[in-house]
């Protein structure tokens, strides 16, 4: 993309559906004029835009050079030997030898105990992860976490749009952050640590944890399934799981109270 403004950005990702809701160029906006409708799932414009043409430089909406982000970030690109498996060193599986922690995933807890290590071995101040919202607790959203309850809290599967990368923005302060995100999320960062701008956003950023996606669907889409396979109300919710029960297979949705 071309040194332009939201509304080129809007023109070009928005309108045309391809937003993908990663919340980079609300993260990455220097004038703070960018923010997220989370009833529409989209970033809007919500004050002067200043045409610097960061949100286009880092939104992976519209394009993702993969080759160049790899000779920038990695200092070379995937051949015909790796063209499937990307650039690696290793290929390791494991899970969280923290009982709590592992309980608390739905897949080992290894993304949590990841965190969690970076965190007390004093290699990150803090991460950018997704929660399931307080007030509506069916919904999802980004969180600046910081210790490791925080960590702990947000652990599991979520299977609805969130906007990480929006919480960029709320990092001052901390020198060392690690972000937690799906493929849009980590295309979003790494477009913002390659495109030469923003340096001291993107410097901070040590760690980026990608995690696999199979899909990325509208909270509407939670609130149907609701509807459809439950009698209780939305706002009778006190905790819903994507991924709960013993084997962490079921979707659960615990009431605020117990209903006879």
């Amino acid at each position: 993309m071309k040194k332009q403004g939201f509304v080129n950005l809007s023109e070009l990702v928005i309108q045309r559906g391809l937003c993908t809701g990663c919340g980079t160029c609300i993260g990455a906006c220097p004038a703070d004029v960018i923010q997220f409708d989370f009833d529409r799932e989209q970033p809007v414009l919500k004050g002067q835009c200043t045409n610097c043409g960061l949100c286009c430089s880092v939104c992976p909406g519209e394009d993702i050079p993969l080759l160049k982000l790899e000779r920038q970030i990695f200092g070379e690109e995937r051949t015909r030997s790796n063209e499937l498996l990307g650039i690696s060193k290793a290929f390791l599986k494991g899970f969280a030898k923290d009982p709590r922690v592992r309980q608390a995933g739905a897949s080992g807890g290894l993304t949590t105990a990841l965190l969690i290590y970076l965190l007390e071995q004093g290699k990150i101040d803090g991460a950018i992860i997704t929660s399931m919202d307080r007030k509506r607790p069916w919904r999802v959203r980004p969180v600046l976490a910081k210790t490791k309850e925080e960590f702990i809290q947000g652990a599991k599967s979520k299977y609805a749009i969130s906007p990480n990368n929006m919480i960029l923005k709320d990092s001052a302060g901390l020198n060392r952050l690690a972000v937690v995100g799906l493929p849009c999320h980590i295309y979003g960062i790494r477009k913002l640590q390659a495109c030469g701008k923003a340096k001291e956003l993107a410097q901070k950023i040590v760690f980026s944890l990608g995690i696999f996606c199979g899909s990325n669907q509208s909270y509407k889409v939670t609130e149907l399934l609701i509807r459809e396979y439950s009698d209780i109300q939305l706002d009778e919710i006190k905790r819903f799981e994507y991924r709960g029960g013993k084997d962490s297979q079921d979707v659960r949705i615990s009431p605020n109270t117990i209903r006879r």
